[in-house]
């Protein structure tokens, strides 16, 4: 019978082999674990003090009201952290990561990417979703009715908020101008939640 190369290594040299071995497939695991989807956590108790202090700071941060951050919240998941929307879109402020994510990374020249599991994390998801908030309010400036358009922009996009524009920055938009009857009703929603808050 014929010795294996193995046979022929020193108990040290064995060692040595049994470690590189153990330790590429403890990286190899642990690069699979970091790409595969996380399975979101059940939606439980949710600490409402810990929530307005992050709202709180994402308002300070991007020059938001904290009232129209916890309306978003509200109509998109209901203060529940670990939903997850049909068209991908990830907790509290539903964000998707083509999107919001990716303008959020060019806006602020990022270039790494936040997992999935990061952007269920109730800090990460109100800090990016009130960015993308403060990005599409830019896009109105100097509109009467910005907040209207920044909130349709929000949900329906920016090229849909465009065509809903009023010819005029300083003409009042009407709910009726928004085509999409969920944008519309989302828009209102939004609006009157804002009052509660």
């Amino acid at each position: 019978m014929k010795n294996k190369p193995i046979d022929n290594l020193t108990p040290t040299g064995k060692k040595l082999v049994f470690l590189f071995f153990l330790v590429a497939a403890l990286v190899i695991a642990w690069f699979t674990a970091c790409r595969l989807p996380v399975k979101p956590k059940p939606d439980g108790p949710l600490d409402m003090k810990r929530i307005d202090a992050l709202v709180a700071k994402a308002s300070a941060k991007h020059g938001v009201p904290p009232q129209l951050i916890k309306a978003i919240i509200w109509q998109e998941s209901r203060y529940k952290p670990y939903v997850r929307g049909k068209a991908g879109e990830i907790g509290l402020m539903q964000i998707r990561p083509e999107t919001a994510v990716v303008e959020w990374q060019r806006g602020n020249r990022l270039s790494f990417t936040p997992t999935e599991s990061q952007l269920f994390d109730p800090e990460t998801n109100i800090d990016i979703g009130t960015w993308y908030l403060a990005w599409t309010a830019k896009h109105w400036k100097g509109y009467k009715s910005q907040l209207m358009l920044q909130i349709a922009e929000y949900n329906a996009g920016y090229s849909n908020a465009k065509k809903w524009k009023p010819a005029k920055p300083d003409t009042e938009m009407n709910l009726s101008d928004i085509t999409f009857k969920s944008t519309r009703s989302y828009v209102e929603n939004v609006m009157m939640k804002m009052k509660e808050f």
